[in-house]
């Protein structure tokens, strides 16, 4: 299982490169609970732990899911 990688710890290890700007695209998540990790994100950006970083986020949601479009409401919201 991976561990929490937060902004500042990114920015410490990329030192001497100008990093403005992150998208992020996918962590190691619940697969039944995609909608948590965008919520964690949002959370995240809310409280400030982003250290202004963060800019955008991919959702994860799979095709043949029955809810999908309620996940890809939720994960717009």
């Amino acid at each position: 299982m991976g561990k929490t990688y937060l902004a500042r710890q990114y920015l410490e290890d990329a030192k001497g490169y100008n990093i403005r700007k992150v998208v992020h695209v996918e962590a190691v998540w619940d697969p039944a609970d995609s909608l948590g990790e965008t919520k964690w994100l949002h959370d995240i950006r809310a409280n400030g732990e982003d250290a202004g970083l963060l800019v955008g986020g991919r959702g994860v949601c799979q095709p043949a899911r029955a809810d999908r479009e309620q996940l890809l409401e939720g994960h717009a919201g």
